[in-house]
């Protein structure tokens, strides 16, 4: 029986990624590279650390992979108190999880300052009550490490736990924890290399059956 829904925030919950990219370019041709944004697409997911060594590595930028970091989140923080909003039907699957009774947890590779400005844009200061980022891990997504430390805050067993994910990366770290996974793939994903057990097109489209596996 599914006792638990755990929730990722970017690209499923608020309608972030494009402010990722848009600050992502921003930073990477301040910095006078030409950027490619399928290279950065693979990422997706992944915690701010693992990313930000990334671009550090492939565009061989000046100083260090943590400046790089700071200097994102930084340009990220400022869209996301300009610009940021919920997805179509994020609310609604919320409230879905708490009528059937699930406990709720957002498991989010982001930094905790950025998920912190997402929950207090959209009203959800108070909806969780576990909120792991990629800071509180050593491993980050597609390892299975964030679900399970997220599990145990919320007292669920592994495989009473259902995920709702939007990439690549979070779907194999749900399956690798033994979860029933939900996804809600971003535009940029690879279709075909979801490892869900459900393959939606929109929260819009949630049902109930889909979060118990009824």
């Amino acid at each position: 029986m599914i006792r638990a829904a755990l929730f990722d925030l970017d690209g499923l919950l608020v309608d972030s990624e494009r402010l990722w990219d848009g600050a992502t370019r921003d930073a990477v041709e301040r910095h006078g590279r030409r950027y490619d944004g399928a290279e950065v697409a693979a990422h997706i997911g992944m915690r701010l650390a693992d990313v930000t060594a990334f671009l550090h590595r492939h565009y061989r930028l000046p100083g260090t992979a943590e400046d790089f970091g700071r200097e994102l989140v930084e340009a990220v923080r400022a869209r996301f108190a300009a610009e940021l909003r919920p997805m179509p039907g994020a609310e609604a699957a919320l409230a879905l999880a708490l009528d059937l009774g699930l406990a709720r947890g957002l498991a989010s590779s982001s930094p905790r300052v950025l998920i912190d400005a997402a929950l207090d844009r959209c009203g959800w200061t108070d909806v969780f009550s576990a909120v792991l980022s990629g800071d509180d891990v050593e491993r980050g997504k597609p390892h299975p490490d964030i679900f399970l430390r997220a599990a145990a805050r919320l007292g669920a067993a592994p495989e009473a736990c259902v995920v709702l994910e939007d990439s690549v990366n979070g779907a194999r770290a749900a399956k690798a924890a033994g979860m029933r996974c939900i996804a809600v793939p971003h535009p940029a994903m690879d279709r075909a290399a979801l490892a869900a057990d459900v393959t939606l097109e929109s929260l819009t489209a949630l049902e109930a059956a889909h979060l118990t596996g009824s």
